[in-house]
């Protein structure tokens, strides 16, 4: 009765796991500071989701963490309520869109916050911070699937956060970790080696947040005069694209053939897969900002943009213009 009552019990948190605390240099090989060809790495195809919405259960200290789509079979979202006080458990619900049920429920140690989950290795990353720690973080790597009672914890170490006021990580194939460690750095840290395999200088005044493809191995990176397109495994650099006006947010179709590359004026929108053929431009100063900006594919005609100031506005690259706020 009180374990239905009361809901599972939150195991304690792993022991931490020692990695090497060296740091790589940061590199550019040369032959990607120019707009090469990139083979497209699309989405999975169940990456889809039916049109739904679910109501999570939470106490009055409660608030709504990460919400993740995974897709597969009932249109499966995966969402973690977190206590604002950091007393209570954090909760891992796995809702079914479809059948309009949570298929599971599972607790993290208090204080752990999601950052992100990689369906095909069914491994869950998180991280808490720790004032005493210093400017430092401690990261997590799980296994859980919507059925399992519990989370089964595989690794935890501490990794620098120096500057970082909104901290990013996700997990690239379950084997590899890319976190922010600086305000303008990402580490890539080899889960099984140990330690930090790459690192990634950004050269941003406003440092956008990277964007991962659809398949998450390339990784675009914003930049006061272009986008760099990383090999999200190695680190190595595979494509520069110019954005000589700046770049706020950039975008990837879910075929990862196109990019859509926003600054303070204009859209540039880049075959990948072609990327001498130039860019088409489009006049955006409806969504464009010198700052950053959150930008998605809606279809392959138009795009959600939202800058933090004026809300999401949707544009139409074939209308030319905003078409609602």
């Amino acid at each position: 009765r009180l374990g239905r009552e009361m809901g599972p019990i939150a195991p304690r948190g792993p022991q931490e796991t020692p990695f090497s605390t060296e740091l790589p240099a940061t590199t550019f090989q040369s032959s990607g500071d120019r707009p090469n060809p990139l083979t497209p790495d699309p989405a999975p195809a169940y990456e889809v989701l039916a049109e739904g919405g679910f109501g999570f259960p939470a106490g009055f200290h409660d608030r709504l963490g990460a919400v993740l789509p995974l897709g597969g079979a009932g249109s499966l979202v995966l969402a973690s309520v977190e206590n604002a006080l950091g007393d209570a458990p954090t909760r891992l619900l796995w809702a079914n869109l479809e059948k309009q049920e949570l298929e599971g429920q599972q607790v993290l140690p208090a204080g752990e916050v999601v950052f992100d989950y990689h369906p095909p290795t069914h491994r869950l990353l998180t991280f808490q911070e720790d004032r005493s720690l210093g400017e430092v973080m401690q990261l997590t790597v799980w296994e859980v699937l919507p059925a399992d009672k519990e989370v089964k914890s595989v690794v935890r170490w501490q990794a620098p956060a120096k500057w970082v006021h909104e901290p990013w990580g996700r997990l690239i194939d379950g084997k590899i970790v890319l976190h922010r460690t600086n305000a303008q750095e990402y580490v890539g840290w080899d889960l099984s080696a140990r330690r930090a395999r790459y690192r990634i200088n950004q050269e941003s005044f406003f440092h956008p947040l990277p964007v991962l493809s659809g398949g998450r191995k390339q990784l675009f990176l914003c930049e006061d005069k272009q986008v760099r397109v990383y090999d999200a495994v190695s680190g190595e650099l595979l494509s520069t694209l110019p954005a000589p006006n700046g770049s706020s947010g950039v975008a990837v179709t879910r075929d990862g053939r196109r990019a859509a590359v926003l600054n303070r004026n204009s859209l540039a929108v880049w075959d990948l897969t072609n990327p001498a053929s130039g860019a088409e431009e489009f006049q955006a100063e409806a969504i464009g900002t010198p700052f950053t900006a959150n930008l998605a594919w809606v279809s392959d005609q138009r795009l959600m943009s939202d800058n933090g100031i004026r809300g999401n506005i949707l544009f139409g690259l074939k209308e030319r213009i905003a078409l609602w706020k």
